[in-house]
């Protein structure tokens, strides 16, 4: 014997109104007074009822299934704005089919997007890898609806979402500065078509010019791979080669965490000697034991909420505008004046 699923038609008889009635009180559409449609939340809820997912799609052309691609989807970051996303899609009735691309190990994300696109989603939401621009030249020419999350395909129609990196990187400059700084290392990444990287260095170099202050830039720069390990041989090269260096502004939080291991192996205190600035306030960067990290935060959660909306929006024939959020300095303990 099996169970019965509860029906419109079951809810109906109950209420005393039509399907057709029923339907459109839980959809949101329709003529309905405010108080048949609280009653008939009331008692679909009671009886248990949920939707037909399947018959809804057939119904309206659409499977209710999305597709998000990130790099590194496991790590915090991307973690805060897939959180964003999956608060939208609970909202909004949506499943979400997630893909991994580790861009360190060379897994691009054509794989995972393919799978998606066969899987027949009604959009997705992902940060472009530059390695895929033919293919997503070929999503704005042919679908499905695409929204770019914190990196963007140069000169592409998709719609973007995403943070004003060179606006992150002024205002963690001109803090430094405010602080008596003026011998800035910066840590540069080793990966080319980095353009989040490259915009943080843009306001780095932003900030130095509008303080009228002249720095052999390339001296006090050194590339990394941006991982802790990375950042702390970067920063430790910083360190030999200038030894009057006083600030060290590391464009990811891990490689801030390995700068401030390479200072204290120098015998540089924390921020006394050496302060040091990271950027996108990872959960280790507030939980730091010894350390809690200085960093320009980027609002993770509320870009996977935006990005969802505009993908929405899309998904409604709308062409919605480009959204580019502010980040903002977090102060914490591995800052301080210039001493020196």
């Amino acid at each position: 014997m099996t169970d019965h699923r509860t029906t419109l038609k079951d809810i109906a008889a109950v209420v005393g109104v039509s399907a057709r009635a029923i339907s459109a009180a839980l959809n949101g559409t329709g003529r309905v007074s405010p108080e048949v449609r609280t009653r008939i939340q009331q008692v679909a809820k009671e009886m248990h009822y949920r939707p037909n997912i399947l018959a809804r799609g057939l119904v309206q052309n659409k499977t209710f299934l999305l597709g998000a691609v990130f790099p590194y989807a496991n790590v915090s970051f991307f973690n805060d704005i897939i959180s964003g996303i999956e608060e939208r899609c609970t909202q909004m009735e949506y499943d979400l089919l997630l893909g991994n691309a580790n861009l360190l190990d060379d897994k691009d994300e054509h794989p995972a997007l393919m799978r998606m696109i066969n899987r027949g989603v009604d959009g997705i939401l992902c940060s472009p890898d530059y390695r895929e621009i033919g293919l997503f030249r070929q999503l704005e020419k042919e679908g499905p609806a695409t929204i770019q999350v914190m990196t963007r395909i140069p000169d592409s129609s998709l719609p973007f979402v995403g943070v004003d990196n060179k606006k992150g990187g002024l205002i963690a400059t001109t803090y430094l500065i405010e602080l008596g700084h003026q011998n800035i290392g910066f840590l540069t990444a080793k990966r080319c078509h980095y353009a989040e990287i490259e915009d943080r260095y843009s306001g780095y170099l932003k900030a130095l010019i509008q303080s009228g202050i002249q720095l052999d830039t390339d001296a006090y720069t050194q590339t990394s791979d941006l991982t802790v390990e990375g950042g702390k041989e970067a920063a430790a090269q910083l360190l030999r080669r200038n030894p009057n260096l006083t600030a060290i502004f590391a464009p990811t939080d891990f490689a801030a965490v390995g700068a401030i291991r390479a200072c204290l192996e120098a015998g540089r205190r924390i921020p006394q000697d050496v302060s040091v600035i990271g950027f996108d306030d990872l959960s280790l960067a507030e939980h730091q034991v010894v350390y809690p990290l200085t960093t320009i935060a980027q609002p993770k959660r509320e870009v996977g909420l935006a990005a969802f909306d505009s993908l929405s929006k899309m998904l409604a024939g709308e062409q919605p505008p480009d959204v580019t959020m502010s980040p903002e300095l977090k102060i914490r303990s591995t800052t301080g004046p210039n001493e020196h």
